[in-house]
């Protein structure tokens, strides 16, 4: 069974509960649903961390080295000309006449 089989019976699922379901039940079933996720999302993690002894990326056990994260933080570019005026500062004059202060 590949992803959007799975995808499309989980849909099928929460379409015929909630097609059965009163409104209480349907939000005590969702709840319940998402703790069961949670929990085995964490008993999940939980394993693999007794199992490896790691915890993530970037995490060096005595036989390897560490790695660097893959990802890269988003750079902030400066504004265009005629662009609203920046709200970091809401002090400035520009930012006071944008609010009306």
């Amino acid at each position: 069974m590949n992803a959007s089989e799975k995808t499309a019976i989980i849909a099928l699922v929460a379409n015929l509960l909630a097609e059965h379901l009163e409104e209480e039940q349907l939000v005590a079933a969702a709840s319940i649903l998402t703790q069961l996720g949670t929990t085995l999302g964490f008993l999940a993690a939980q394993r693999a961390f007794d199992t490896t002894g790691r915890t993530g990326v970037g995490v060096a056990t005595p036989s390897e080295p560490a790695q660097t994260p893959s990802f890269q933080a988003p750079t902030e570019t400066p504004p265009s000309q005629g662009s609203a005026p920046s709200q970091r500062n809401p002090g400035s004059p520009a930012a006071s006449s944008a609010t009306g202060r």
